[in-house]
C-alpha cells in the first residue's frame, strides 16, 4: 500500500480547485457567470498546482482573457467561449473534444457505454449521483472532476477527524479513480481542446485540468510517467 499522506490543506486546496473545474466544464456558463469569474479572478488565483507547466501555461492563457475583459465580457470574447462550448462539446457537427469517456473507448464513439456505467458505479459507492440520470451520461469532464473534488474533500474531512481507515479509504479511491478513468484520457481531451479552441478561456482551463491532475497525482506520492495511464458541483447531487 502506498504510506504517503497528503496533508489536509493540500487535500482542501485540490477539492477547491476542482471542484471550479468540474463546474466550469458541466455546462455552457451563462454571461452572468463568466461575469463573476472575472470580476472575482478566480482562475488566477486557484490554490493547486501552480508549479506544475501546464497550470502555469493555462492561468497565462487565463489571465490573457482577463485582461482583455478588464472592461466587461466583450462581445467577441462571448462569442468565440459560445462557439467552442458549440463546437467543441455539445456535439455540433463532429465534438472538437468530445467531453465524454466512453466515447474515446469505442469505434462508434458513443455515450452510455461500459465506462459510463463503471463512473456511475464509483459515483453510487460515495452517495452521489448525476441530476438527469439516464438522459446525460454520468462520465462527463465536469463530472469526473467534481467527484475527484468529492472525494479530496472526504479525505481532508477524515484528518481532520483522525478517521484514519476513512483517510486512507478515500486515497485510494482517489488513486483507483484517477488510474481506472480520468488519467486513461484527460489528456487527450485537453490536446484537443487546445488544438481547436478559439477561446483563451476554454483553452486555460484544459491546460489547468492537465496541471492540476498532475500536481494530484504527485500529492498521492505516484511519480511515474503519468502519461503512462493513458488509454490512447453543478449537476451532481448527494443522496445521502
Amino acid at each position: 500500500m502506498n504510506d504517503f499522506k497528503p496533508a489536509k490543506e493540500v487535500l482542501l486546496a485540490a477539492s477547491l480547485t476542482f471542484a471550479v473545474l468540474g463546474k466550469s466544464l458541466y455546462q455552457e456558463l451563462s454571461v452572468a457567470e463568466l461575469e463573476q469569474l472575472l470580476q472575482a479572478q478566480v482562475f488566477t488565483g486557484l490554490p493547486y498546482g501552480a508549479a506544475q507547466e501546464d497550470s502555469q501555461r493555462g492561468i497565462a492563457c487565463l489571465s490573457e482573457w482577463t485582461r482583455a475583459n478588464s472592461e466587461g465580457l466583450s462581445q467577441e470574447s462571448l462569442d468565440a467561449i459560445r462557439h467552442d462550448y458549440l463546437y467543441l462539446f455539445a456535439g455540433v457537427g463532429h465534438p472538437g473534444a468530445s467531453p465524454w469517456e466512453s466515447t474515446y473507448f469505442n469505434e462508434a464513439r458513443a455515450t452510455f457505454a461500459k465506462q459510463t456505467l463503471e463512473v456511475r458505479d464509483w459515483y453510487k459507492r460515495y452517495g452521489l449521483m448525476i441530476e438527469r440520470k439516464n438522459r446525460e451520461p454520468d462520465d462527463a469532464i465536469g463530472y469526473e472532476l467534481s467527484f475527484v473534488a468529492h472525494l479530496a474533500q472526504g479525505a481532508a474531512t477524515a484528518l481532520a477527524s483522525a478517521r484514519e481507515a476513512d483517510y486512507e479509504e478515500h486515497l485510494q479511491a482517489l488513486r483507483g479513480f484517477l488510474t481506472e478513468h480520468l488519467l486513461r484520457w484527460a489528456f487527450i481531451w485537453s490536446d484537443r481542446v487546445q488544438q481547436n479552441a478559439r477561446s483563451d478561456f476554454y483553452r486555460g482551463l484544459a491546460l489547468l485540468v492537465c496541471g492540476s491532475l498532475k500536481a494530484l497525482w504527485c500529492e498521492l506520492g505516484e511519480w511515474g510517467d503519468i502519461q503512462g495511464h493513458q488509454g490512447c458541483h453543478r449537476g451532481m447531487t448527494q443522496t445521502l
